[in-house]
């Protein structure tokens, strides 16, 4: 939201304010806002009532949608992304705004890991079927990578690699993959960078 509202500013402070590029960032700035919003009544609805409905979904929607989502922000850092979807992937059964989250929360430590690095800058996402029983999304970045020792604690509530971090997103993200009966992990890659997995079960009747 802070982006897409200073690429507005930025539309309308020019000489010649370029005003439909500005409406363009304010109507992203709304439809952030909407995510925002469904994001929290989503997690209040969670707790009052329990785990919400489920429905089936093809989570290369759920990858697009996420990459809407970090859109200004991989922009802004000028990050190129290579996106590996595998199309005919089965439907999971899961809770839309949960997952994407879940990838906006990996995609955006991606961003930050990669900002501030002078090496090339590459996310790249990959779906897959795994292990005959998982849908399977990588994550993976050409940032700083892991520091040694940190890939077994990474996902602990309040374990952080960042000055400003509270350590929570990632136990998040453990959480969410948790309720939906999959796993999530990271590797470091073998070059710069990391890679984040997870893997949430799939009906073996169902179709992409």
């Amino acid at each position: 939201m802070k982006a897409s509202a200073n690429a507005g500013l930025n539309w309308l402070d020019r000489g010649e304010p370029e005003l439909d590029r500005a409406r363009d960032a304010l109507r992203r700035v709304v439809t952030a806002g909407d995510r925002a919003d469904a994001l929290v009544e989503n997690i209040r609805t969670h707790f009052r009532m329990g785990v919400r409905p489920r429905t089936y979904l093809d989570i290369n929607d759920v990858i697009r949608g996420a990459l809407t989502v970090v859109g200004d922000k991989l922009r802004t850092n000028r990050i190129a992304v290579r996106a590996d979807l595998n199309e005919r992937l089965p439907r999971i059964r899961g809770e839309q705004i949960q997952l994407q989250q879940v990838l906006v929360n990996l995609i955006g430590n991606a961003i930050d890991s990669m900002a501030t690095g002078d090496g090339e800058r590459l996310l790249s996402i990959k779906s897959e079927v795994h292990q005959s029983r998982y849908v399977m999304v990588s994550v993976q970045d050409t940032g700083k990578g892991l520091e040694p020792g940190t890939d077994d604690r990474i996902f602990n509530p309040m374990f952080t690699t960042k000055e400003d971090g509270m350590g929570m997103v990632l136990a998040i993200c453990r959480s969410i993959i948790g309720a939906h009966k999959g796993e999530i992990s990271v590797i470091p890659d073998k070059g710069p960078g990391a890679i984040f997995h997870f893997a949430v079960p799939f009906d073996p009747g169902s179709a992409s």
